[in-house]
C-alpha cells in the first residue's frame, strides 16, 4: 500500500496539476493562435496522466472503488461518456464563463478532456434538430471553437486535480492511511480478504 500503491497515487496527483498547467498555458496561447506548440504539450501530458492514472486503476480496491466506484468514474468514466452532454457544456461555458458545478461523471474527468483536446472535427456531436443552439456553435470558425473547448477543458482538468488531491490524502499515511486499513481489520476481516480485494475486478 504505501510502497506501490500510495506512490502511484502520488505520481497521479502531480501529473494531473501538469495536466491543468499545460491546459490553461495551451488556452493562454490560444489567445493569439489558432496554432500553437503548447497544444502538442498538453496533448502529450493528457498521455502521461492517463498512463499514471492506468497504473493505479490496476489495484481495484480502496478509495478508488469504494462506493461503488465514484472516485473512480469522477476521475475516469470511460466508456460511459456523453460527447454531446460536454457540447453542451462547452456552449453553455462559453456563454456564461460560470463553471457548472452540477456536471455529471460522463461529461468530466480524463475522457471528456481527451474529447474536448484530441477530437479532430470541431463539430457537435448533438443531434442539431434537437439542440440548434449547437448548429451555430459548429458554424464558428476553428480557432473560436478551439477556444470554447480548451477554456471548458480548464474547468475540467481543475476539477480533475481536486478529485486526485482527494484519492492523494485517502491513501497518504499522514491522512486517510489506507494502506494501514488494509492489516488492520477496519474493513477486511483477514489478510486473505484484503488480499482478494486488491485482486478482484
Amino acid at each position: 500500500g504505501v510502497n506501490v500503491i500510495a506512490e502511484g497515487v502520488d505520481e497521479f496527483a502531480l501529473q494531473t496539476k501538469l495536466l491543468s498547467q499545460r491546459v490553461e498555458l495551451y488556452c493562454e496561447d490560444l489567445q493569439w493562435s489558432e496554432k500553437t506548440a503548447s497544444e502538442q504539450k498538453a496533448l502529450n501530458q493528457w498521455k502521461s496522466t492517463m498512463l499514471a492514472f492506468h497504473y493505479i486503476e490496476a489495484f481495484p480496491v480502496g478509495p478508488l472503488s469504494d462506493n461503488r466506484n465514484w472516485l473512480h468514474t469522477q476521475i475516469y468514466s470511460w466508456p460511459y461518456i456523453d460527447t454531446c452532454g460536454i457540447d453542451l457544456e462547452v456552449i453553455r461555458y462559453s456563454r456564461s464563463g460560470v463553471p457548472n458545478k452540477k456536471i455529471v461523471y460522463n461529461q468530466k474527468g480524463l475522457a471528456a478532456l481527451e474529447y474536448l483536446l484530441f477530437e479532430p472535427k470541431l463539430s457537435s456531436q448533438c443531434n442539431p434538430r434537437a439542440y440548434p443552439q449547437t448548429a451555430k456553435w459548429s458554424e464558428k470558425s476553428i480557432w473560436e471553437k478551439k477556444r470554447d473547448r480548451c477554456h471548458f477543458a480548464q474547468v475540467l482538468a481543475k476539477d480533475l486535480v481536486d478529485k486526485s488531491q482527494n484519492l492523494l490524502a485517502a491513501w497518504s499515511p499522514e491522512q486517510g492511511n489506507f494502506s494501514k486499513t488494509l492489516i488492520d481489520g477496519s474493513k477486511f476481516k483477514s489478510i486473505k480478504e484484503a488480499t482478494n480485494a486488491l485482486t478482484d475486478t
